[in-house]
């Protein structure tokens, strides 16, 4: 007995499969005798996501109703972009605008290093170039933020959804002063 105890220990054993369990089922069904039961509740979301644009404007399309489920990256809602198209225009434009002065103050800086080598200009002019190129860069850098902003904002125009779920409240509110 103690050898086989051994050997039994040294084999691998399979587990047993689980066996069914015994339930014990019911059919409920009305009887004539059966009292009608009513109870008001209210039913709310396991989880709650709120979803708004990040900028404000007119909206010109609800895509959504209550009950409908969405997934990530459904569009919800678009605003009116005119004027932020408008802005992100303007922002192409002075990044264009600064970009220029950019080129033209390194241009000019390179002119000024070479006379001022050349002992032809006094330093205090090849130093206001070397400040008037350092200043147009800094306004081509800030114009190239401006842009990147200008583009998001447009991209704010569309709300998209966050997550998958189904939409339970739409609630359109007016920004303070309107």
């Amino acid at each position: 007995l103690a050898l086989s105890l051994a050997l039994g220990a040294c084999t691998e054993q399979k587990p047993e499969a689980e066996r069914p369990r015994p339930v014990k089922t019911m059919v409920v069904a009305p009887s004539p005798s059966t009292v009608e039961l009513s109870q008001t509740g209210e039913i709310q979301p396991r989880v709650e996501t709120d979803v708004g644009f990040l900028v404000e404007g007119r909206m010109t399309a609800r895509l959504v109703e209550i009950g409908q489920t969405v997934k990530p990256g459904d569009v919800i809602a678009t605003l009116d972009d005119t004027r932020l198209a408008n802005d992100l225009r303007a922002a192409e434009a002075d990044l264009a605008s600064a970009s220029t002065s950019a080129d033209l103050a390194r241009i000019n800086l390179d002119r000024q290093r070479q006379l001022f080598e050349r002992d032809i200009v006094a330093r205090a002019r090849f130093e206001e170039a070397e400040s008037n190129a350092r200043v147009a860069e800094s306004r081509r850098v800030a114009a190239a933020a401006t842009l990147a902003n200008a583009r998001r904002r447009v991209e704010y125009a569309r709300l998209t959804a966050t997550t998958a779920g189904v939409v339970g409240v739409v609630t359109i509110a007016e920004p303070a002063g309107w």
